[in-house]
């Protein structure tokens, strides 16, 4: 999307500075386009949970009360949402979806790097 001209921001928790030093090798510039992930839910209006079923479940919380009206919510996995009774992931009162790639990960980064496709769904 960034590559496309929007204006895009990413959370990253602190607390794995690892993937936060990476986020900055990439690019991503902290306090203007690299956020804790409260910060980044706040300041977001498309927010995408692109991380495992099991990090969604560890983070909806934060996620959730960073919600603003209007804003829209896509996840990249479903289970948290489908098994809620479980996860505590709820689906709020709002725009939401999930874009389930149909394929293997790295094949999905290597496909669109050659400007190509994988197959998918959009559930609303």
């Amino acid at each position: 999307m960034k590559d496309k001209g929007f204006n895009v921001i990413i959370g990253q928790s602190k607390a794995y500075k690892k993937d936060w030093n990476r986020a900055v090798q990439d690019g991503w510039v902290p306090g203007r386009t690299l956020f804790d992930i409260e910060e980044a839910a706040r300041r977001g209006t498309i927010v995408e949970m692109l991380v495992s079923d099991a990090a969604q479940k560890a983070i909806w919380p934060v996620i959730k009360k960073n919600l603003n009206p209007g804003d829209a919510l896509y996840f990249s996995h479903g289970f948290s949402i489908v098994y809620k009774k479980q996860t505590g992931v709820i689906r709020p009162n709002m725009l939401m979806s999930s874009w389930l790639p149909q394929g293997v990960r790295h094949l999905a980064s290597t496909q669109f790097s050659f400007r190509s496709g994988n197959q998918c769904q959009l559930r609303g």
